[in-house]
């Protein structure tokens, strides 16, 4: 019964343990890569959009890209209701090709989306 416990308890701090990926997204310097990251007060719906246009932005500097980002918020008000819309949009210019990849993401117990991608 006690080993059983054991291997409930170091599985459970496995769970909650942040991938390598968020320190490391290079993996040691064999990638080209980084990690978007959303806070949490942005809505669920819009994270990975926000993370992914971050690490667009910052994976283009490590690659001598452009990054073209927009982001719109627009609330519109009727009596007692709120409309919210959020929209975003990038893309990457370069003169030569390159193919981005989102690999892995992960939410931590604060609400903060991070979004691993790399450069192929």
């Amino acid at each position: 019964m006690i080993r059983m416990g054991s291997i409930l308890l170091l599985l459970s701090v496995l769970a909650l343990a942040e991938p390598f990926w968020i320190k490391d997204p290079t993996d040691g310097g064999k990638l080209t890569a980084v990690v978007g990251i959303a806070e949490a007060h942005f809505p669920e719906h819009v994270q990975e959009s926000v993370a992914l246009m971050r690490a667009k932005a910052e994976i283009t500097d490590m690659i001598n890209m452009k990054v073209i980002s927009e982001f719109t918020d627009t609330k519109k008000r009727t009596g007692d209701q709120v409309e919210n819309n959020v929209s975003s949009s990038s893309y990457l210019q370069s003169s030569s090709a390159i193919k981005i990849e989102k690999k892995e993401h992960y939410k931590d117990a604060d609400g903060i989306y991070y979004l691993w991608v790399v450069a192929n």
